[in-house]
This record gives C-alpha cells, sequence and structure tokens, in this order.
C-alpha cells in the first residue's frame, strides 16, 4: 500500500482523496487487483492498480448502482501507466500520465458535449451555489 500511496502522490497533492483501504480482487493468472474510486469533490476518476503486472489504470468513473447522481468522471477514456519502473521514475510516469489528462488541474472540470441541456444547466447552477453559497455566508 505504501508504494500505491507514493504513486499517487500527485493526484493526492491536487486534491484527490486517495483511500487508505482498497477494494482487491485476485485473478489466479493476473495476480491481485486493487481498485478504488478517488474523489475531487464531485468530480471522480477509478484507479486498478495491478502490482505483479506493473500497471497503475485510471479510468472513467461510472455510478452503476446509482448512487452517486450528482458525480461526474474526470476522464474520458482509460489512462495505462507502466509502474514496474524503479523508484521515482514510476511515481514521474504517474504525475506526467495524470498531469496530461489534465487530472492536477484544479479548473478541469466542465460537462460533456453530449450531456443533455438540463445537465448542463444544473452544472453551471451548482458551480455557482459552491462559489457564492460560502461567500454569503462569510459576509
Amino acid at each position: 500500500m505504501t508504494r500505491l500511496h507514493e504513486l499517487l502522490a500527485a493526484l493526492e497533492w491536487a486534491g484527490y482523496n486517495v483511500p487508505e483501504e482498497w477494494d482487491t480482487d485476485f485473478d489466479p493468472q493476473a495476480g491481485g487487483l486493487l481498485f478504488a474510486t478517488l474523489w475531487r469533490g464531485d468530480g471522480c476518476v477509478d484507479v486498478e492498480y495491478s502490482p505483479h503486472q506493473g500497471v497503475l489504470v485510471l479510468r472513467p468513473f461510472e455510478d452503476v448502482t446509482g448512487d452517486w447522481p450528482e458525480s461526474y468522471s474526470l476522464l474520458e477514456q482509460s489512462i495505462e501507466i507502466p509502474v514496474a519502473l524503479p523508484g521515482q521514475q514510476a511515481v514521474a510516469a504517474v504525475a506526467d500520465a495524470a498531469g496530461e489528462a489534465g487530472l492536477l488541474d484544479a479548473a478541469h472540470v466542465h460537462v460533456a458535449d453530449s450531456a443533455p441541456p438540463e445537465a448542463k444547466q444544473e452544472f453551471t447552477l451548482r458551480r455557482i451555489r459552491r462559489i457564492f453559497q460560502p461567500a454569503a455566508a462569510f459576509r
């Protein structure tokens, strides 16, 4: 788990909630798999780590259970990152891939072009409320 936290340090620094405990799965051919959803506000990314294969995959979030109707994925496509590299090279590879995908950018939030107009309007209103409600409460 320590290695996984090292690999995700850039995402944690960018404000993602990196969990202490991860879900696990095991395949006799592929070995162990650790997976979780990283959240930053309502935006999220699914992460899968296969230590035996030396691969970390950042995937678009899918709310298959419908438990998070206000959430949205910060990725549109999966990113597979080889992390079998020694030491800090693997950490740098994850940071580079996350940066190229815009995951380290605090302003990387937009509604997909294919979203219905109601979703675009609701997203805009939520963003406004998120900014102005705390400001009004502070005043």
